[in-house]
């Protein structure tokens, strides 16, 4: 028996049916622009070296990097917040001596960093920052009591990523592969390594040629701290970047 659905439910069914396909291209385009703009940055000339910090906060730079084996992000990332933070104890409280840093200090970092509208997130990552460079002096034993030991940060809220249907994700490749342009076959591979293989943006902008074994069916990466990793390559990806 033929069920007929009333006009305005067909339109809304056809509404979100649009809507999901359009967040899907989104998504999928935010993916491959980012992936383009990491590798197009790994291609362009050195940068000019940072600026120079307090040596305690260079020698904990170095740790990170040799110790705890941070990859070159995750260094900018620390140097950038430390930076803000130094910034903020200059100008606002007139210190520029980490050891007469004090917890209200650090709080007060909270709250202008609140004030000039900076996401929790940001906010909360700045803090940590922060903790961890205390936390390496008290290590190291140049400070007695960590003053960022007990302060928060504010409370993030739990957030659900949107996940897409299986149909959806094949609708997308299938409109990749139909077609014989340079930049969306290319498109399709990056999308493919992501997707299928797993791969970090990070991983897939320093992936070398190389480092891909048809033979085998296995991709050589190097991921977070400089660690190699053997992926599985499947199939579907292996056409693709063969394709590109």
């Amino acid at each position: 028996m033929t069920v007929l659905l009333h006009p305005a439910i067909h339109y809304r069914m056809r509404n979100a049916r649009d809507a999901a396909s359009t967040r899907l291209r989104t998504l999928v385009a935010l993916t491959v622009l980012a992936a383009n703009r990491v590798i197009a940055k790994r291609r362009k000339m050195p940068e000019k070296p940072p600026l120079p910090l307090p040596p305690d906060v260079e020698e904990f730079l170095v740790f990170l990097r040799d110790e705890r084996r941070a990859s070159p992000h995750t260094l900018r990332a620390y140097r950038k917040d430390l930076e803000q933070f130094l910034e903020y104890l200059s100008e606002y409280q007139g210190k520029t001596d980490l050891y007469a840093v004090e917890r209200q200090d650090i709080r007060g970092f909270i709250a202008l960093q609140t004030r000039l509208g900076y996401s929790k997130r940001t906010i909360q990552r700045r803090l940590s920052s922060a903790k961890s460079l205390f936390k390496f002096l008290c290590a190291e034993e140049r400070i007695r009591l960590n003053p960022a030991r007990l302060v928060k940060g504010p409370k993030l809220s739990k957030r659900l990523p949107h996940v897409f249907t299986q149909s959806q994700i094949e609708e997308v490749f299938a409109k990749l592969s139909m077609t014989d342009d340079a930049d969306l076959i290319r498109d399709r591979a990056i999308v493919e390594l992501l997707y299928d293989e797993g791969l970090r943006i990070s991983e897939l902008a320093g992936l070398d040629i190389q480092a891909v074994d048809f033979t085998r069916g296995e991709i050589k990466v190097f991921g977070k701290g400089s660690k190699e990793r053997i992926v599985p390559l499947g199939s579907r990806a292996s056409d693709a970047v063969k394709s590109y």
